[in-house]
């Protein structure tokens, strides 16, 4: 009996957290590395250039701080714009553009557990004017 246990636990930990490797399955309905955030008025835009930190917590991984993920925008002049969620290692959620707030909600990636395995193309985020 307790080699049945040991060898059940062993298969409940090499399953419990697997890569999603079909890349087709990730589906963003939001915003990507590369889109352009439209100012409400439609005047101008910012460029999401890329994410630049990321240091939540992985899968499976206990955790003491829950860490934050930054983004990294651009405006049409080249200004680098940083905004993020999280703890304080991330930048604000809000920052003020042309008159405007913008606020990004949340920011969400392919699902995985080793987050060296992600690409900018794999990040996903959800941004608001105010």
């Amino acid at each position: 009996m307790k080699q049945f246990f040991v060898f059940a636990c062993f298969v409940f930990a090499l399953t419990s957290c697997q890569d999603d490797d079909d890349m087709s399955a990730f589906t963003c309905i939001s915003d990507q590395v590369g889109d352009t955030i439209l100012l409400p008025d439609g005047s101008e835009g910012l460029t999401i250039d890329a994410i630049y930190q990321d240091n939540r917590c992985p899968c499976l991984t206990p955790c003491l701080v829950a860490g934050g993920v930054g983004i990294r925008l651009l405006s049409p002049t080249s200004d680098t714009l940083l905004i993020g969620v999280g703890d304080s290692t991330a930048p604000d959620s809000t920052l003020t553009y042309n008159g405007f707030n913008l606020r990004l909600r949340s920011v969400t990636h392919r699902e995985v557990c080793d987050y060296l395995e992600l690409t900018q193309s794999d990040y996903c985020a959800e941004f608001i004017w105010e």
